[in-house]
């Protein structure tokens, strides 16, 4: 405490006593590796000028965004490091703090502003907001301590009117620190939310929550009150509908006031977001008033009409179909740089017919209400933390509970995830039980595969980049909690080293096709009971570019309205059949998985004088063809065109004679045989299940004779998350290099009738000898491999 107290006497000489060279210093953005558009708008008269917390609006309010004085200390030696103007509430790494500072351990991060007080002001009481520090705060009014808050996302507010002067200029100093081994992954230290100023009665309306129940048409709200008589005070709570006063409820403050929707109740939901006003007041003259307001909204999980468990909304089944979302900016870091950029992105998710966001981190208030207002769900992560000492457990038990009290009254939030990432995972079965008392209006969301999860509502499920259907357990609803990871990196538009995903693609037309296709094998683990999907993710990252946008916003790595017509099914039309290679004919069966859909094709080439043919059987072709087809629907709806190349080859034959006895086949071996047509793919097979084949050593391949029953094209379908090679007749047929999850490729060869050698390389020590391979005929049937 001493030692604290020796810097800030330091701090107060330097910007009490030296105004003047305080005044010097002008805040400048810092140059970043990238821009977004709002960049150039940000400045420090309009550094998110919004008022911060709209469910609880007051009119007598000061925005303290802005320029602040800052320091960066090192505690130990009080010695001074970067100093200036810095521009709240960006946080000190941003470029648009001004300052663009690592912070260690070790540092103390020191703000100081002035302010004076409107004169209308005179006799209210003062309350000094922080929308959230990052991560240990002490605030100083006037050269005396108001007080402490430890908690990196959650706001916190102090009483200030007692340290104030009677008039004239008024001082905040805040010193904020950002210790180590607390887990926040996050660039964001020091203040990263808005700081305002509120004027209040001597009794006021501290906080309230919304409790809405759908099922009766009501809504439960309990208010609490502070200031001087705070027990006794009486509370009003009004409910309006477009300005129409539809309820009306008092009592003392911590009473529960019940309000009945007497007319015609207005559900909210992603298609129809409807939002009840709502103003809470204390009976008294010149009580405080609050303006707000809910949704009435019910989230719970029951039978679907196949009698499969299902997410419903509003007891209707609502298929959930996510965005992953970390909400990092190149020029604000965790702070969006203006509320138009927040609105960027949740309008292009609605666009893209997404309706509901994963979040990793915890976003200012007006996120939420921007949620609220367009209509999107979101799934709450609690963010990660290391969580390594009894201390820090503690900690993340009640930043936890902060959570859920500060956001609960939005009716976007229909789930908790304590451990979304895994990280610093401990106790869990304690952490549902305790968040379904603090909230049992929502659910919570628990890893799966841990036996501590089994009162969770939902368990989280992951396939990269392909998606699958979890194993049901105990009756819950099906969901795959992160799938995709499709990567494609657009070069002055990602930061440097963003190279991380699960599956890169080359080319933004790649990417459409591999999204298309992901799309294209969730559609039926939907029919069979999938409740919701979670894409990877809404954009890049500093480490990742598997965003379907760009981590400067300025680039849809894909048309919105074919990611919207993908999601919704429109999907181009596909052979049946994987192989694209045939001996002497072959006979192309096309579908697509949304039905009703009328298909027409060419083999015109995309000349304007193509001859479109509607599709009614079969095609049958004879020589090397380029197939184009497309499919419309009643609705109008069209799906993109779509080319399959289909080449005419000839078998290969045993190239050991149909004896069965190796010589060995070349790892080397070229693949360049006509008959060989490797076609990487990512997903699941629908055919029989395949054989699991464990611990082959890199420098000893795995090795069968394959006994092929009659001439034709097999296609082979490896599964695995290792660096491997397939070779199929001496030909390699597939070939995974750097892989970062467990992925299926395929590739197909025509062979004659005998025995082939089929080979498999594990290229890899590092990342394991684990593989499913499998063959398939063209009469659809598995034939074995029997790799030993």
């Amino acid at each position: 405490m001493r030692h604290i107290k020796s810097v800030f006497a330091i701090f107060s000489i330097l910007f009490f006593q030296f105004p003047n060279a305080q005044a010097q210093l002008k805040w400048q953005p810092l140059g970043s590796h990238l821009s977004t558009p709002w960049t150039a708008k940000v400045s420090p008269e309009n550094a998110l000028p919004e008022y911060p917390r709209p469910q609880m609006v007051r009119s007598k309010w000061l925005n303290l965004n802005g320029e602040w004085g800052f320091q960066l200390m090192d505690k130990k030696t009080e010695a001074v490091g970067k100093k200036g103007k810095i521009l709240v509430p960006f946080p000190v790494e941003s470029a648009l703090s001004g300052i663009r500072q690592k912070v260690a351990p070790g540092d103390l991060m020191v703000y100081n502003r002035s302010f004076e007080l409107p004169q209308k002001w005179t006799g209210q009481r003062i309350l000094l907001h922080f929308g959230a520090v990052a991560r240990e705060a002490k605030v100083f009014v006037n050269n005396k301590e108001t007080g402490t808050h430890k908690g990196a996302y959650d706001p916190f507010t102090f009483d200030i009117t007692a340290y104030l002067k009677p008039a004239g200029q008024q001082h905040i100093t805040v010193q904020a620190s950002n210790p180590a081994g607390e887990g926040n992954p996050r660039p964001a230290s020091g203040i990263w939310q808005t700081v305002w100023l509120e004027a209040v009665p001597k009794t006021y309306i501290k906080s309230y929550r919304a409790e809405p129940d759908a099922d009766k048409n009501r809504v439960l709200v309990r208010v609490v009150t502070a200031g001087e008589n705070k027990s006794s005070a009486v509370v009003v709570a009004r409910i309006f509908e477009n300005g129409k006063k539809l309820s009306e409820a008092r009592g003392r403050s911590g009473t529960p006031l019940m309000m009945n929707i007497r007319s015609k109740a207005h559900y909210w939901s992603p298609g129809d977001p409807f939002l009840y006003d709502l103003e809470i007041s204390i009976a008294n003259k010149n009580g405080d008033k609050i303006k707000g307001y809910f949704g009435l909204r019910k989230i719970s999980t029951g039978a679907g009409a196949s009698g499969t468990a299902r997410l419903l909304l509003n007891n209707e089944p609502l298929f959930q179909n996510g965005l992953l979302d970390h909400g990092l900016y190149p020029d604000g870091g965790c702070t969006p740089p203006t509320e138009a950029a927040m609105q960027y992105d949740l309008k292009m998710a609605k666009e893209m017919g997404f309706n509901l966001i994963r979040k990793t981190g915890i976003a200012p208030a007006r996120w939420y209400y921007l949620c609220d207002k367009t209509g999107l769900l979101v799934w709450q992560d609690m963010p990660a933390a290391a969580n390594r000492s009894k201390e820090e457990q503690r900690q993340f038990k009640w930043e936890l509970k902060a959570m859920v009290d500060h956001l609960f009254s939005h009716p976007s939030i229909v789930a908790w995830a304590p451990f979304g990432s895994g990280k610093g995972q401990h106790d869990l079965g304690f952490y549902i039980k305790k968040l379904k008392q603090w909230d049992p209006l929502r659910l919570v969301i628990a890893p799966a595969g841990s036996i501590e999860n089994r009162s969770a509502d939902l368990l989280d499920a992951r396939s990269f980049p392909a998606p699958f259907l979890p194993q049901s357990e105990n009756g819950k609803p099906l969901i795959l909690g992160g799938f995709g990871g499709l990567g494609l990196g657009v070069r002055g538009h990602q930061w440097p080293g963003s190279d991380w995903n699960y599956l890169p693609v080359e080319a933004p037309e790649n990417l459409l096709a591999g999204y298309e296709e992901l799309r294209r094998q969730l559609l039926p683990l939907i029919e069979n009971g999938l409740s919701a999907a979670v894409y990877v993710q809404l954009s890049d990252s500093p480490t990742e570019n598997d965003g379907l946008l760009t981590y400067d916003r300025k680039l849809t790595k894909i048309d919105p309205s074919l990611v919207a017509a993908a999601n919704q099914g429109y999907l181009p039309p596909k052979p049946l059949s994987d192989a694209r290679i045939f001996i002497k004919k072959r006979n192309v069966k096309l579908a697509t998985p949304k039905p009703g859909a009328s298909i027409t094709y060419t083999f015109d080439g995309p000349g304007p004088n193509a001859v479109w043919k509607p599709y009614k059987e079969a095609l049958r072709l004879r020589k090397n063809t380029t197939l184009r087809c497309r499919a419309e629907w009643p609705d109008g709806k069209k799906s993109q065109v779509r080319d399959y190349v289909f080449t005419k080859t000839k078998p290969i034959r045993n190239p050991n004679g149909s004896s069965g006895k190796s010589s060995g086949a070349s790892p080397n071996a070229s693949s360049s045989h006509p008959g060989a047509s490797p076609v990487p793919q990512s997903g699941t097979s629908p055919n029989a299940a395949p054989e699991k084949i464990l611990g082959a050593s890199p420098n000893h391949p795995l090795t069968a004779w394959l006994d092929v029953p009659k001439t034709a094209v097999y296609t082979f379908h490896l599964t695995t998350a290792a660096d491997t090679r397939l070779s199929v007749s001496n030909q390699i047929l597939i070939e995974n290099n750097n892989l970062r999850s467990e992925q299926e490729k395929h590739g197909s060869i025509a062979l004659k009738k005998g025995k082939h050698p089929v080979q498999l390389f594990f290229l890899n020590k590092k990342n394991g000898g684990d593989a499913d391979v499998w063959a398939v005929g063209e009469d659809g049937q598995r034939v074995e491999v029997g790799l030993r």
